[in-house]
């Protein structure tokens, strides 16, 4: 939930003008990623309303599957600001970033979270739950997913 509110609150500061403390650096990067060929109001427009609708989807849990993919893309596209403007980024080694490369770097614990989400998404038939030790456990529906489970007969199959 706290990642979907991020993403709905950082995606809407993106669509006020100078309401976002990243708006120059992903207008930039952006400029960078595209030759030039996207005008700085356009990407946040568009960087903004992906943002907003990642939000949504992890809200509501709507498209999940989509909005994971959607949001890996997005977190992947963050990350070349790290290289695309490393003189922002870094300062003059990869080991000191800069307070702009910080917040670049941030959105590593942001993908960790969003694995987290698609290792635990729901599944058809139930929520997907493992163990301790990692083999799946009994689903939301109440039934076992145990590879090893002993069939029970059911009356049908005796006669």
């Amino acid at each position: 939930m706290s990642v979907g509110v991020l993403f709905l609150w950082f995606g809407a500061l993106k669509l006020v003008p100078n309401a976002s403390a990243a708006e120059e650096m992903a207008a930039r990067t952006m400029s960078v990623i595209t030759a030039g060929h996207v005008a700085p109001d356009v990407s946040l427009l568009a960087l903004g309303s992906m943002e907003i609708l990642i939000g949504a989807g992890l809200l509501t849990g709507l498209l999940l599957r989509l909005t994971l993919a959607v949001f890996l893309v997005h977190m992947a596209g963050t990350l070349v600001a790290l290289v695309v403007l490393a003189g922002e980024m870094w300062q003059g080694t990869v080991l000191v970033p800069t307070l702009a490369g910080q917040y670049v770097l941030k959105n590593l614990v942001l993908i960790t979270a969003g694995l987290a989400i698609a290792a635990h998404r729901p599944t058809a038939r139930g929520l997907r739950v493992r163990s301790p030790r990692g083999r799946p456990a009994a689903t939301d529906t109440g039934e076992s997913v145990v590879p090893d489970a002993p069939k029970v007969p059911t009356p049908t199959a005796l006669t």
